[in-house]
């Protein structure tokens, strides 16, 4: 427990009013440290879940609790761009430099993903797609899809916006096999924006692509509701 007490920091926010409702959830967070894939760094985020203890009709601010579960999700950064996918990146000898990490700011150039290797090729293949569409000649199909009152920008002005902005969130795309032929999917968000990308899985064989060949890129926009929370 001391060993955890050192690497975990209570996520507080700043200048809310006074608790008017019961406490449901604390979270708690790590330093940037790095990973086992060159360059990059990760911050871990654990929830802790309270209930009202005993059970009460109205539970509010001064209602004692007790916990009653946990949940954790990492948060990812690149402290330099990969020039290569996951697998190309792991190598025996890389020994983590946790150095690399320190002075990020975790939610703001942090993003959400499932795991390191969806992280990295997700990273990986958003940047080259951004780039070979910025350059004007992307060897792959490339769709976009504007919002109404976006009459005046064209598809490569939404990867401009992307491309400048803040990743949020990488994660595998939910469509069928069906849909993405074999292909892996990945579906990158920046605020009200989603990039989402076929690629090539990791296989070998005849007439097999290099990994991580870019199949076709689509740029969706997204309808973003924020609830503000109450305490």
């Amino acid at each position: 427990m001391r060993q955890l007490s050192e690497i975990l920091e209570e996520e507080r926010f700043e200048g809310r009013k006074p608790p008017t409702r019961v406490l449901t959830d604390m979270f708690f967070t790590t330093p940037p440290h790095a990973t086992y894939v060159p360059g990059l760094c990760v911050v871990d985020r654990l929830t802790v879940s309270f209930t009202p203890h005993p059970k009460m009709a109205k539970p509010d601010a001064d209602t004692p609790v007790r916990a009653n579960g946990f949940s954790a999700e990492r948060f990812y950064r690149f402290a330099q761009r990969p020039d290569a996918g996951y697998h190309q990146l792991l190598a025996e000898d890389y020994h983590p430099d946790d150095s690399r990490c320190s002075g990020a700011l975790w939610k703001d150039e942090f993003f959400r993903a499932p795991s390191e290797e969806i992280a990295a090729d997700g990273y990986f293949v958003a940047h080259r797609a951004l780039d070979a569409i910025l350059a004007g000649t992307p060897p792959f199909p490339f769709t976009c899809e504007k919002f109404p009152m976006e009459t005046a920008l064209g598809c490569s002005d939404l990867a401009r916006m992307l491309k400048e902005g803040e990743i949020d969130s990488i994660d595998r795309c939910e469509e069928s096999d069906a849909t993405t032929a074999g292909n892996n999917c990945f579906a990158i968000r920046s605020g009200d924006r989603e990039l989402r990308i076929l690629a090539s899985p990791h296989a070998s064989g005849p007439n097999v692509p290099p990994p991580l060949t870019i199949a076709s890129v689509h740029i969706g926009s997204l309808i973003v509701l924020v609830h503000e929370r109450v305490d």
